[in-house]
């Protein structure tokens, strides 16, 4: 996979600077380990996006909706040890997790022998969590050049709509009559 990744961005940093300066690009990338990208693409990007590890209300929200969806029913099951359990996991390891343990035969199994948190827990260990965000992403963030965060940005931009509103009201007319 080193290998590979490092062909691709190889590519992609030879495209990049084929790029004009009229030309019309949007790249979009995601990745769970942006650093590996290198200074070269790091500084490249414009914009960066930070999504967060679902917290303990997204966790809760993930395992009841994707269960149901995958058919599994949650009566006898503590979903609060599962959620708890879950803190540093993805989403996208949560669903997994699911997948996983509820597969077609053991769905239509659920009547007979229900759900246990020891089942998804053995699909869990096999992914590990992610480290800590907070100094993931102080690592990255001291790679990137961040010239402001996108909460300055935004706050920056509704004040500003806020105050073209706010000007480009007319003051309402005062309607008593004068004798």
């Amino acid at each position: 996979p080193e290998k590979q990744l490092r062909k691709f961005r190889k590519f992609l940093l030879f495209q990049i600077k084929a790029l004009k300066a009229g030309d019309r690009v949007q790249i979009i990338a995601a990745s769970a380990n942006p650093a590996v990208g290198g200074k070269a693409l790091i500084n490249f990007c414009q914009k960066v996006i930070y999504v967060p590890l679902p917290d303990y209300a997204s966790r809760s929200l993930l395992w009841r909706k994707i269960m149901v969806n995958l058919g599994g029913k949650m009566e006898d099951l503590d979903l609060s040890k599962l959620t708890k359990i879950s803190e540093g996991y993805s989403s996208g390891a949560i669903y997994h997790c699911l997948s996983e343990t509820l597969m077609a035969n053991r769905v239509q199994m659920i009547d007979k022998k229900p759900l246990t948190c020891n089942e998804f827990l053995q699909a869990l260990t096999k992914t590990p969590p992610y480290p800590p965000a907070d100094t993931f992403f102080k690592k990255f963030q001291a790679k990137v050049k961040v010239k402001r965060s996108l909460l300055e940005e935004w706050m920056e931009l509704t004040q500003k709509k806020g105050r073209k509103k706010v000007e480009g009201t007319v003051p309402a007319k005062n309607k008593t009559k004068r004798k």
